[in-house]
């Protein structure tokens, strides 16, 4: 998917530029790598990568690397691989896209404000059922007892019920600043957000906030008004 707008600079004077962002999932890329050699898989998906020559931007969706279509339970977004798990992470898919020559001055890395569940006791187990839950929905179940485990590996948390029955993999204030350091210190263009209704709690965007405040946004143009 392509998305453009116009802005006031202008490559040619007397005109309005377009600038152009390519969206792309993260996960096709990485199982597909896992699953045929690079060099065979790379004729079969050049547009995406030829097109970096002409797109001002090109947003990954480094998240649903795990859900309903996985076969096992895993963290949403996690930024490192863990346990070889063969779904991938934010880690792997900004190194793969730089193995396919895409400038990473237009890369923009995902950053979920939800999460998913699983009808299972733990990471990287069989499951029946997956559903998505935003943020402000999972802080109501951590206050209604759900335990919180920070995962050290894949820099991200989950949170399991009172019945060690179902977890939920997500992103909260920790991991989201970790992701824009992360952005920070590979030097690539910045993030996309899927979707930024999702962390409004008690009158506060939570995870925006975090956001704004590790790009050094001014909190007035960081809040919904």
């Amino acid at each position: 998917m392509a998305v453009g707008h116009q802005t006031d600079k202008s490559g040619r004077k007397g005109r309005k530029r377009w600038v152009w962002t390519l969206v792309t999932l993260a996960l096709l890329i990485v199982q597909q790598r896992s699953a045929i050699h690079p060099e065979d898989w790379f004729p079969q998906q050049a547009g995406t990568f030829i097109a970096g020559r002409y797109f001002d931007f090109i947003g990954c969706m480094t998240y649903d690397f795990h859900g309903e279509w996985s076969d096992h339970s895993g963290h949403n977004s996690p930024l490192y691989t863990c346990n070889n798990d063969p779904c991938g992470s934010t880690d792997d898919s900004y190194e793969y896209y730089l193995s396919r020559q895409v400038p990473k001055e237009k890369l923009l890395l995902g950053i979920p404000f939800y999460g998913r569940s699983f009808d299972c006791s733990g990471l990287y187990q069989r499951f029946q059922k997956s559903q998505q839950y935003g943020y402000k929905e999972i802080l109501n179940l951590i206050n209604a007892g759900w335990s919180y485990i920070w995962d050290d590996c894949a820099k991200v948390p989950y949170i399991r019920n009172p019945e060690n029955s179902e977890i939920i993999c997500f992103d909260d204030e920790q991991s989201v600043a970790l992701k824009c350091r992360y952005v920070k210190e590979k030097d690539v263009a910045g993030v996309i957000i899927w979707e930024v209704s999702e962390d409004y709690y008690q009158s506060s965007s939570l995870l925006l906030e975090v956001v704004g405040k590790e790009f050094k946004v001014k909190k007035k143009a960081a809040q919904r008004r």
